[in-house]
């Protein structure tokens, strides 16, 4: 399943808790049953693990990768890296 929330949508800024606990609920999935994929570190990655959701960086200039950040480096990757989360769930 893909879905997406919007700040507009929450009416909040961007990477605010309450973007992400809207987005759950839209959904009705639990935080370990999501996969957040965003090309921002700092302000959606960091948040969402910090609120028990996987998260995939798109590192696209290759930067340096934090201990405990997974990342791609373009968005062909997504179905590989896919692949591997839904393996380590069964």
């Amino acid at each position: 399943m893909v879905w997406g929330v919007n700040s507009e949508d929450a009416k909040s800024y961007k990477s605010r808790k309450k973007l992400f606990q809207l987005a759950l609920t839209g959904i009705s999935l639990k935080p370990e049953q999501v996969v957040h994929i965003s090309d921002s570190l700092s302000s959606d990655v960091k948040r969402a693990k910090a609120l028990g959701i996987k998260a995939l960086w798109v590192n696209r200039s290759e930067k340096e990768i934090s201990e405990g950040i997974e990342s791609i480096s373009n968005l062909l990757e997504i179905s590989n890296k896919m692949e591997v989360y839904i393996r380590r769930s069964d």
